[in-house]
């Protein structure tokens, strides 16, 4: 299997348009930075509307929410939703019942909310959200890049060096 292709802020980053800078990617799609507009269907579920309320803040902390995200936020909101009021059932009926044969099996509820789970947890690494897969995304940000104070130091000191050197 082939190696996925860095991001052209990431090979900026490192440096890898240093020896060829013929090789600059110069037109490449960069998404809109904002929040996206939340579906009426997200707001008018309570539980929907929190779980995007929650991952739009997680997103925006890490610098990653783009209005482009809108459906899968959406599908992920919507997937919370439906797995908390699975949730609900299974917990009140239990995770086995009997069927019309009186043959015991797993809920129905159960079931779903098992697949809800693994519906969320996909999208969770594709925006980056477990540990795993947040050590893949990249910003095109350093931590020092983000800190002026920083940055107003480094200068002061590159300052000092050139007046030492003469």
């Amino acid at each position: 299997m082939a190696r996925p292709r860095k991001p052209p802020e990431e090979l900026e980053r490192i440096g890898a348009y240093d020896k060829n800078p013929q090789r600059r990617i110069t037109d490449a799609a960069k998404p809109l930075a904002g929040c996206p507009v939340k579906p009426y269907e997200v707001a008018e579920d309570p539980a929907a509307d929190r779980a995007w309320d929650e991952v739009a803040e997680i997103l925006s902390g890490m610098g990653t929410l783009s209005p482009s995200y809108q459906k899968q936020m959406t599908q992920y909101a919507k997937a919370c939703s439906r797995a908390d009021r699975c949730w609900q059932i299974v917990n009140e009926e239990g995770i086995i019942v009997t069927n019309e044969k009186g043959v015991p099996s797993v809920h129905p509820a159960q079931k779903e909310w098992d697949a809800l789970t693994d519906k969320i947890l996909k999208i969770c690494i594709e925006f980056g959200l477990t540990p795993a897969a947040r050590s893949r995304v990249r910003t095109g940000k350093t931590e020092e890049d983000a800190d002026p104070v920083l940055e107003m130091l480094k200068r002061m000191g590159q300052k000092k060096l050139d007046v030492a050197n003469g």
